[in-house]
């Protein structure tokens, strides 16, 4: 088995450019068995076989990968936080330093809950602190699918249990079962594919020098192993403003705390550099 999946790391790798080997073991290996699962195939070496010679699987299996879990304002004391501390004073600071514009890259965006739950609170806060200052939300996904999702912006009831009414007649549209992200919420949002491992760009292009004043990477770091830790948080280390914050879900607080990374507000897994 073991074999197979260095062999599986190869095809993908050729495939897509995307290193997977980067991926923490246990989640290659369960990833790997739901497509076997799914196929009825009981041998790996047939499934590598079959990743060879089919990109539709190969793209299934990367959709699995890179399917990470997420919800709209996930871990509430992280989101208080921002909502109540953080950006009224990055728009305060933003207003003295006569900046146009604050700047943010959802590094993960998944399919989109993590990206929109930001733009409503940054939409919230220049409203009541300052309407001069614009924003412009990055949001990635090294999954193509993924991000398409996101930029469609449909979801069922379930995954919204933690956005209040109000903010869910303001923002969302309601079709049968599906609730829909109203189009002026997504006018500051660039949605792009981008390989968060890659050697090759420190940020998305289409923001042309990154410079963030906030970094959301949420439920991330902890399907990666020691190395891709390490290479995607030096990543956001470049891609940082001055005062920038990272933010990542509080089970992974250990995980940078341990690559040097400080913690503002305690608890919250928000971070400076």
């Amino acid at each position: 088995m073991l074999e197979s999946i260095e062999n599986i790391k190869h095809i993908i790798l050729r495939f897509s450019g995307i290193n997977i080997g980067l991926f923490r073991d246990f989640f290659l290996f369960d990833s790997i068995s739901n497509r076997l699962s799914a196929l009825d195939c009981k041998d790996a070496d047939k499934y590598c076989r079959i990743l060879a010679e089919s990109d539709c699987e190969c793209n299934k299996l990367i959709s699995i990968l890179f399917n990470n879990y997420s919800e709209f304002f996930r871990n509430p004391i992280t989101w208080v936080t921002l909502e109540t501390f953080l950006l009224p004073l990055i728009f305060s600071n933003a207003m003295k330093r006569n900046q146009k514009e604050i700047r943010i890259w959802t590094a993960g965006c998944s399919v989109g809950q993590e990206t929109y739950s930001i733009a409503i609170l940054l939409e919230e806060c220049k409203a009541l602190v300052n309407k001069e200052v614009g924003y412009r939300i990055f949001a990635t996904d090294q999954s193509p699918i993924q991000v398409k999702l996101a930029e469609k912006g449909d979801y069922k009831a379930e995954s919204l249990q933690n956005i209040t009414l109000k903010r869910l007649n303001r923002w969302f549209t309601k079709s049968e079962d599906l609730y829909t992200v109203k189009s002026e919420l997504k006018t500051c949002i660039d949605f792009s594919v981008f390989n968060l491992v890659s050697q090759h760009e420190v940020s998305p292009p289409s923001s042309i020098f990154g410079y963030f004043d906030i970094i959301l990477c949420s439920n991330l770091l902890m399907y990666y192993s020691s190395d891709g830790i390490k290479a995607i948080l030096n990543k956001l280390r470049k891609s940082l403003a001055e005062k920038g914050v990272v933010v990542a879900d509080i089970s992974e607080r250990d995980i940078l705390l341990a690559e040097g990374f400080y913690e503002v507000y305690p608890l919250t897994g928000i971070f400076t550099k």
